[in-house]
């Protein structure tokens, strides 16, 4: 601002001695006027003389020279000293008058009058705050231009529409291709469910077959079991039988030993009746021999005590026999319902214990036949010996007739006895020992064809174990494999859901590539400015294809101030703006005010350094004919910034002021 006020004093300075010379010139002319209008007056020869420079009311020069030289005036050539010694006239005096009055009105007004000391800048109209410039994001060729500059947009209204076609036709093949994999999922993800209710179905079933078998094992275990019991008990009967065969044995024997010595009796009778011949002679020996007889009836009766006892056991272990098989009877009546057993097994079952009954009958019967006829051939021996001991002591002598008849009625009933004996022993031993060996036989039988139902269930328990064992392995293979193409299905979706995804995202970048093929405004606003004209034109990445406006911004003036101009510029300084579409002397100038100013210089190609100052205007329109015209973005115009106020005076000393202070240069 210094330099600027030192250039303006220095041109005051200029203006001032320019006045001073234009001064002289009109003091040298009217001289020259002077002396013509002599000659015109008072007539004779003008002859050429020397001018006296008359004086020049300069303020400033008075001031620097004090003390005037006084005007020779020998010098001057005598129609102008008579000019001078005569009475002026009444035109130059008025002339000279006139001329001072102005000089004092101009010095007067020079003196109080003040103008505006002003820094131009130039520039246009501009929303305010910055405009918003449209970059494409993609190289492409021009397909259309649905705006123009100055034209009002939308915030998203297309602003340049760029070649689409490679990217709509990228666009409709992802779209295909999207829709085949979406299509491709949708099967696959069905395959799947599929697959999953098959492998459970087949799970379900193999687990039934599974379950099944397993009933079917613990069934057949359960009918080995069974078995086993069942041979245990026929082996526990085999044993029974074979105790009571060899039981048996000794009894046939003593049956044996008792037919002997019955056999022994009838002998010894019939030796006694040969020897009763002589029977008085031999009365003591019969009385001894019957006695002997008697003692041996009732070692007799000892010795079938034993057997009656043995009889007694035998019973009883028939009894348990016939228990044991009931219980056995009810147990496979049991298993045949359930169906474990065949209804032959059953049969014979039954059939063994209608032979234990008939056996426990047979011996009840036996028993009770044989010791009513052994005690009543004990009893009636017994008799018969105290009858002939009685009679022997009675009557020794006069009994020989009746010792003989009591022989012979003794041999009768040794005979009888021993024939009853003979056939009851012989038949119940054989009767016993039949049904023992047929019992034994029909155990060894029953627990020959038990060990071989046992190894046939064995066998099939086996069997079974072996189909479970394979149907779990078929079952686990089966699973294994349906796991297997399960698990190749999920990673076939999750390699279909990838390619699904990564054309999701190619799609999306190829229809965002297919948006940036449309170019859009960022704002509601006006075009500023459109770089793109032609149809066809190719634009770069970043390229500033237009600039766009604020909607309802306040237009400001963005005007460039040169550096020269800018020293005493602040914010807030008063603006006189002229547009160079409404010439002012028509329309008048616009107030406005200086909003902002850089605070650094930009270059400039034709005006140098400059400042970037913001300007508001007062208002944004002008009337004409009472029609108000608003102003538009980019609109030119000329402002003055009123720096100060400053007097006339000081503006036209500021020359004088700086050639005294700098001096004058030649």
């Amino acid at each position: 601002m210094n330099s600027q006020s030192k250039s303006e004093v220095g041109f005051s300075n200029k203006n001032a001695s320019t006045q001073t010379w234009i001064l002289q010139e009109l003091n040298n002319e009217e001289h020259d006027r002077l002396d013509e209008v002599a000659s015109s007056i008072y007539g004779g020869i003008a002859t050429s003389v020397r001018r006296p420079q008359l004086p020049i009311a300069v303020e400033h020069q008075e001031q620097s020279k004090p003390t005037q030289k006084s005007v020779n005036t020998s010098e001057w050539s005598p129609a102008t000293q008579n000019l001078l010694d005569r009475p002026t006239a009444a035109f130059p005096k008025q002339i000279i008058l006139g001329g001072m009055a102005f000089c004092i009105a101009f010095g007067i007004w020079a003196w109080f009058g003040k103008i505006n000391e002003v820094g131009q800048a130039q520039g246009e109209l501009v929303p305010q705050g910055e405009a918003y410039k449209v970059h494409p994001v993609e190289m492409g060729k021009v397909a259309n231009i649905p705006v123009g500059e100055g034209d009002r947009v939308e915030a998203g209204q297309v602003l340049l529409e760029l070649d689409t076609k490679l990217a709509t036709t990228e666009v409709d093949r992802l779209q295909q291709q999207q829709v085949g994999h979406e299509k491709e999922l949708v099967q696959k993800q069905a395959l799947l469910e599929r697959l999953g209710m098959e492998a459970e179905t087949r799970n379900a079933v193999a687990q039934a077959n599974i379950t099944a078998q397993s009933a079917a094992i613990a069934k057949a275990e359960t009918n080995v079991e069974t078995t086993r019991g069942l041979l245990t008990q026929l082996q526990s009967d085999v044993t029974a039988l074979e105790e009571r065969y060899t039981n048996l044995k000794p009894l046939a024997e003593k049956s044996r030993e008792l037919l002997v010595q019955l056999k022994a009796d009838v002998d010894a009778s019939r030796m006694r009746r040969q020897e009763l011949a002589p029977l008085e002679n031999k009365t003591d020996e019969l009385i001894k021999q019957l006695k002997t007889d008697m003692d041996a009836s009732r070692m007799r009766r000892q010795q079938l005590a034993p057997l009656t006892e043995q009889t007694q056991k035998l019973i009883q272990q028939l009894e348990a026999d016939v228990a044991e098989h009931q219980e056995r009877v009810k147990k496979l009546e049991e298993l045949l319902d359930e169906g474990a057993i065949s209804g032959e097994r059953f049969f014979q079952a039954r059939q063994t214990l209608r032979d234990r009954e008939h056996a426990l009958l047979r011996a009840y019967l036996t028993e009770k036949n044989q010791a009513q006829e052994q005690l009543f051939a004990a009893e009636q021996a017994l008799r018969d010996r105290e009858n002939a001991i009685i009679r022997a002591q009675l009557a020794e002598k006069n009994q020989a007739q009746e010792q003989l008849f009591t022989a012979e009625q003794t041999l009768r009933d040794r005979e009888n006895a021993i024939i009853r004996a003979q056939l009851a022993e012989e038949t119940q031993a054989r009767e016993k020992l039949f049904e023992v060996e047929q019992s034994l036989r029909d155990r060894r039988t029953q627990m020959t064809e038990t060990e071989g139902k046992l190894q046939q269930g064995l066998a099939e328990v086996e069997q079974l174990q072996a189909q479970l064992a394979q149907k779990q392995a078929e079952a686990k293979a089966t699973d294994l494999e349906m796991q297997q193409r399960i698990q190749q299905l999920e990673v076939e979706l999750t390699q279909l859901r990838a390619k699904i995804t990564e054309t999701k995202n190619l799609l999306t970048a190829a229809e965002t590539k297919l948006e940036k093929r449309f170019v859009y405004a960022p704002v509601s606003g006006v075009v500023l400015s459109l770089d793109i004209t032609n149809i066809g034109e190719v634009v770069q990445p970043g390229q500033t294809i237009a600039e766009i406006g604020p909607e309802n911004a306040q237009l400001v003036l963005s005007a460039k101030l040169p550096n020269p101009e800018a020293g005493f510029i602040e914010e807030g300084m008063s603006v006189q703006l002229k547009f160079d579409a409404y010439p002012y002397q028509d329309y008048g100038v616009i107030s406005g005010t200086v909003a902002s100013v850089s605070p650094d210089t930009e270059q400039d190609e034709q005006m140098g350094d400059v400042y970037q100052v913001e300007i508001t205007l007062e208002r944004n329109y002008v009337t004409e004919n009472g029609e108000t015209i608003s102003f538009k973005p980019g609109q030119t115009a000329n402002a003055d910034i009123i720096i100060r106020r400053r007097r006339v005076a000081d503006i036209l000393l500021d020359p004088i002021r700086k050639m005294k202070e700098e001096g004058i240069n030649f």
